[in-house]
C-alpha cells in the first residue's frame, strides 16, 4: 500500500511539471499568434514595446484594453487615446476570446521574457553559457599544454621524413639517369 502511494505521489509530480511545460509553451505560443505580429518585447514596431507594460499601467486598465482597447477608446481613456495618436491611429484588434487567466499568463510571459533580455544584455556574452565549459575551441593550444606537443612532433616527425623520402626519391633518380652531382663547394 505504502508503495502504491508513493507511486502516485511521483506520477502526480511528474504529471504536474508535464501541465506547468506545457501551459508555459502554450502561454508562448499564445503570444506569437495574437501579440507578436504588432510588438515586440523591446521596442516600438507597430504597437508599442512591452517591457514593463505592467509597471506603467494597471491591471484593470490593461485586462480593459487587451480585451477591446477601441472601446476604451471611444470612451475617451486618455491614456488608449494617446497610445492610439502616437502609433499612427492603427486599432488594437479586440481579444474578447481571452480569458482573464489567458491574459494573466501572457503578462507574465512578457515580463519574464524581457527579465531574460535584461540578463542577456546585461553579461557581456549574448549567449548564456555555464562559466566552467565554453566548448572545445575556447582555449588556444599554449606551450606548455601535452595536447599541443603530441602533434606538434608528430607533424614535425612527418616533415622530416617526407624531406627525407624526397631526398632519398632524388638520389635513386639522378643515380638512375647517371647524372653526376656536383658539390656546391667545387664550383
Amino acid at each position: 500500500m505504502k508503495k502504491i502511494g508513493i507511486l502516485l505521489s511521483v506520477m502526480g509530480f511528474v504529471l504536474l511539471n508535464l501541465n506547468i511545460a506545457q501551459a508555459q509553451e502554450d502561454v508562448k505560443t499564445l503570444f506569437r499568434q495574437q501579440c507578436m505580429s504588432c510588438h515586440s518585447i523591446d521596442q516600438n514596431l507597430v504597437g508599442p514595446a512591452l517591457k514593463g507594460v505592467t509597471e506603467r499601467r494597471d491591471s484593470a486598465w490593461l485586462y480593459g484594453f487587451i480585451k477591446n482597447s477601441q472601446e476604451m477608446i471611444q470612451a475617451g481613456d486618455p491614456i488608449a487615446v494617446e497610445l492610439f495618436n502616437k502609433f499612427n491611429k492603427v486599432p488594437m484588434p479586440s481579444h474578447p476570446n481571452l480569458s482573464d487567466e489567458q491574459i494573466g499568463s501572457l503578462l507574465n510571459y512578457i515580463e519574464s521574457s524581457a527579465k531574460e533580455a535584461e540578463v542577456a544584455a546585461a553579461s557581456k556574452d549574448p549567449i548564456q553559457r555555464p562559466d566552467e565549459f565554453y566548448g572545445a575551441n575556447y582555449r588556444q593550444f599554449s606551450f606548455g599544454d601535452v595536447i599541443f606537443w603530441i602533434p606538434m612532433t608528430i607533424t614535425v616527425l612527418l616533415f622530416m621524413a617526407t624531406l627525407l623520402a624526397f631526398t632519398y626519391v632524388n638520389d635513386n633518380l639522378n643515380a638512375a639517369r647517371k647524372i653526376k652531382v656536383i658539390p656546391q663547394e667545387e664550383l
